[in-house]
């Protein structure tokens, strides 16, 4: 495992077109990209299932765990996305059938 918790790596996986479709829509309006929205819905299933910051998951930082120091210049992230990445826009749950 990596002793750094904001390191990330390329992943595959497979979804339904319709939930994806929602979260582009959903970048595109909160002006971030899907990465991020991922990301951000995975850290919060996790908590909800009681991986938080009692019992850390893999390679996460606890709930109460300030956010990490932002890198000037080049971050290749919008503005918008790096106001998100402080605070995170409240995610609506989602039922897969």
């Amino acid at each position: 495992m990596s002793s750094d918790p904001n390191k990330k790596s390329p992943r595959t996986f497979q979804c339904r077109d319709m939930l994806w479709e929602t979260f582009e829509q959903m970048a595109r309006e909160l002006e971030c990209s899907v990465d991020y929205l991922i990301n951000e819905a995975m850290k919060q299933y996790a908590r909800q299932r009681s991986y938080g910051p009692r019992t850390p998951y893999p390679g996460g930082a606890g709930r109460d765990d300030p956010p990490p120091p932002q890198q000037r210049g080049g971050s290749g992230r919008s503005e918008r996305e790096q106001q998100n990445e402080q605070k995170p826009a409240p995610l609506r749950p989602w039922v897969l059938k």
